[in-house]
């Protein structure tokens, strides 16, 4: 019964405990797929470590025992975990028991996801947590990926791994503890990323071995390390490979060539190449690659793309961080009759000699240098203005696609220049030339870099791949 109360010149309005009954309650009466549909829409937005009985969906499970059948039935509820490996203490006698109960809850937490494969967010925050066997208190990567939970999962983001971590990593890749190779059936979307720039890691050979992925689509390996590591193999399913972030210290040429003729589905590719091994392969086209991003060492003039067509591509990115001579555009490019975006980084310099750009890339619309600065000039104003009024960039366009191009250049704040006309004397020279063929030119000082290989998470390769990779069309 509701009752009110004025007597005290205020309104009172309560509820008789007594007649609260459960054939008068409406929550109880509320359909189990409505009480379904409520609790997948009180998951909250932003991720959360769990195990955490004050959130959804383990909240749920601790009302009643109506709610807890009822969530432990709605496959939606479990199909995200976000799981910390890390919080126990290193060499602890404890330890393994921590990480057996967490092992639990990757089993638990799967267990409910009945038909749905689940989407897997593990960090890694203690490095010496898991190692490739059994040791002392610690558990070994194999075990790890043996859990049917992680075998089966959609999605797989391992997370600020350390160096001792990526070491048994690649092992236990590579070999499970029979011989035999992990199965990964469901696996589209697979991440890594380590902490280990400045940790000293050994140098040498490496090789990741992850053949069962059959249904791979999206793929990002963070392990930038200080000194370089040369992986001399990567074998994953690489068919059905749409979307690759390969931000590692670095893939020698021949491994790049093989790997992206095998990868006949890609669309999207960001790369970090050794040019040190160089030799010609047969022609290959790659009728599907929409966005390419390249970071060089090495010779970058012994011609990258020689062997290769890209008759789709529409966003080009190359990088290096050689201070050598200019290079000549031929030597580097090959046609591209599709490309709308062409980035230029660091100190990949342009020679006047070089043959017209319209050459190659016939459509552009828009140029980006981003930090750019030809080798050897001593001034960012004169170097601004001889490649904004080079032959190479100016002659050879169509005219009717004028009103359509633009170019950006983003200058780091160490490169101001000193005279402080730099905008003049570029607006001066391009003036001075009939016909120039780009509608727009934008000079722009920054603090650092337009775009400097981030952090690509599982997430970010499913959801924000264009936002981090940050072309502009």
């Amino acid at each position: 019964m509701i009752h009110t109360d004025d007597s005290q010149g205020e309104l009172v309005v309560g509820i008789e405990p007594a007649t609260i009954t459960e054939e008068k309650c409406f929550v109880a009466a509320i359909p189990n797929e409505i009480l379904a549909q409520i609790f997948i829409d009180s998951l909250v937005d932003e991720p959360q470590m769990q195990p955490d009985v004050a959130i959804a969906p383990l909240l749920l499970c601790h009302i009643c025992s109506l709610w807890r059948t009822v969530a432990l039935n709605v496959p939606q509820l479990w199909e995200d975990l976000h799981l910390d490996l890390g919080h126990a203490q290193v060499r602890s006698s404890n330890l393994p028991g921590l990480l057996e109960e967490k092992m639990d809850v990757l089993e638990f937490w799967t267990s409910n996801t009945a038909h749905l494969h689940p989407s897997l967010h593990l960090s890694f925050n203690n490095r010496d947590h898991f190692f490739l066997v059994e040791h002392d208190d610690f558990l070994p990567f194999q075990k790890l990926f043996s859990l049917q939970a992680i075998q089966s999962a959609r999605l797989l983001n391992l997370h600020r791994l350390t160096y001792w971590n990526i070491d048994t990593l690649f092992n236990s890749f590579s070999y499970t503890s029979n011989g035999e190779t992990y199965e990964f059936p469901n696996l589209e979307i697979f991440a890594i990323a380590g902490d280990l720039v400045n940790h000293f890691f050994p140098t040498g050979q490496r090789s990741i071995i992850f053949e069962g992925t059959p249904s791979l689509h999206r793929l990002a390996l963070n392990l930038l390390m200080s000194d370089p590591v040369y992986f001399t193999e990567f074998a994953f399913c690489w068919g059905n490979l749409t979307h690759c972030y390969l931000a590692c210290y670095h893939i020698r040429f021949p491994r790049w060539y093989g790997f992206m003729t095998s990868c006949v589905s890609l669309v999207c590719g960001a790369f970090m190449l050794s040019m040190d091994e160089f030799r010609r392969f047969e022609p290959t086209e790659l009728p599907n690659l929409r966005q390419l991003t390249l970071d060089f060492t090495g010779d970058i003039r012994k011609g990258v793309f020689l062997d290769l067509s890209f008759p789709s591509l529409t966003a080009l990115r190359l990088s290096t961080i050689n201070y050598s001579r200019p290079i000549r555009i031929e030597q580097l490019l090959v046609p591209m009759p599709s490309l709308v975006e062409f980035n230029l980084r660091s100190c990949i310099a342009v020679d006047d000699a070089s043959d017209a750009l319209s050459t190659f890339v016939p459509n552009l619309q828009m140029m980006v240098f981003d930090g750019f600065i030809s080798c050897g000039s001593m001034s960012p104003s004169d170097d601004i203005t001889k490649i904004l009024c080079s032959d190479w960039l100016t002659t050879g366009w169509l005219s009717d696609r004028a009103h359509q191009r633009r170019i950006e250049y983003f200058l780091r704040l160490s490169m101001v220049d000193p005279s402080g006309n730099l905008r003049q004397n570029v607006a001066q020279h391009l003036a001075s030339i009939p016909g120039y063929p780009f509608a727009s030119v934008v000079i722009e000082h920054s603090s650092g870099p337009l775009w400097d290989w981030p952090v690509m998470t599982a997430d970010d390769l499913e959801n924000r791949w264009d936002e981090k990779m940050k072309f502009h069309t």
